[in-house]
């Protein structure tokens, strides 16, 4: 993997309020999301510390596909 990193820096001509409402709103991810990967939201936009909520993401994009493993009873395994 390259060690090589891009910065870019810009003004974004509205208040910092718009800015946080926004990035407090789970749809807001994926309305502002520039790689098509954020599909969709769950849950209501936060309003203080430890609220959360869910953004389902396209990670069959990035060939990263999650693998689910369980446990039989028997102790075997299976993917």
């Amino acid at each position: 993997m390259s060690e090589q990193r891009i910065e870019v820096q810009r003004t974004i001509p509205v208040s910092t309020s718009v800015i946080f409402s926004l990035l407090c709103d789970p749809d807001g991810h994926v309305q502002i999301d520039a790689s098509g990967m954020l599909m969709s939201s769950e849950g209501p936009p936060v309003t203080q510390a430890g609220d959360t909520f869910l953004v389902h993401m396209d990670r069959e994009a990035l060939n990263d596909i999650p693998s689910v493993s369980t446990r039989c009873p028997s102790g075997s395994r299976r993917s």
